[in-house]
């Protein structure tokens, strides 16, 4: 189920997620009435955890399932990291030596599905959950369609243009502002925009993290 994941700066991390993704809470919203009992969302996931997290399952279980280190164990956290793809979590046939799943119901989550994406060589993953009914195939193909898309829009550059991913190639190169907006035959004030829209469709705090968060996510191999 993910929790295990769950990193203690979450909420800076959340905001985060309302700036990479336009319309974050109706997208939630979406979810949400389909995951009924609660949903995770992990991106650019890899054995550390992920870059970004959210999960609104309940509380009582989050506790439980982090303070037993589950997640290793878990086949809703093994199955998305060896496989792409969308799957109930009834479908999945690994072994569940910890007994999650059993462990999951008493909380409410009785049923659920996984949703892995890969984009730039990073994983995505959304978990989901009901108490009441497995999801239908309707429900499966809108939440695979509404995460692919999301995957993209965070994985696959967040939203960047080519001219802000330039900016950005540049100044991974070491170029400075001046010397960008020579090379490219543009104002400094161009570049600064171009700079200043980067940094706020990553989330981050200077053009130097800005860098750092594009190499960390393969944006530069495309």
């Amino acid at each position: 189920m993910y929790v295990g994941f769950l990193i203690k700066n979450y909420f800076i991390r959340f905001i985060m997620l309302q700036t990479l993704i336009p319309g974050f809470d109706s997208e939630m919203e979406s979810i949400t009435e389909i995951s009924t009992m609660g949903s995770i969302l992990a991106f650019n996931v890899s054995f550390k955890g992920p870059e970004h997290f959210w999960s609104t399952f309940p509380k009582k279980w989050q506790d439980e399932y982090e303070g037993a280190s589950m997640h290793f164990a878990d086949p809703a956290v093994v199955w998305p990291l060896m496989y792409e793809g969308n799957i109930r979590w009834s479908e999945i046939k690994l072994p569940d030596v910890r007994g999650v799943f059993r462990k999951a119901r008493v909380h409410g989550l009785n049923y659920g599905a996984l949703f892995s994406r890969k984009v730039n060589n990073s994983k995505t993953i959304l978990s989901v959950s009901r108490q009441d009914r497995e999801l239908t195939d309707g429900e499966m193909m809108s939440l695979s369609v509404r995460w692919s898309r999301l995957s993209n829009i965070v994985e696959g550059r967040a939203g960047l243009t080519d001219k802000e991913m330039e900016v950005l190639a540049l100044a991974r190169d070491g170029f400075d502002y001046s010397q960008m907006a020579d090379k490219l035959g543009v104002s400094r004030g161009t570049i600064n925009v171009r700079a200043s829209k980067a940094r706020d469709k990553l989330g981050a705090n200077s053009i130097t993290h800005a860098v750092a968060i594009a190499i960390t996510r393969n944006y530069f191999s495309n």
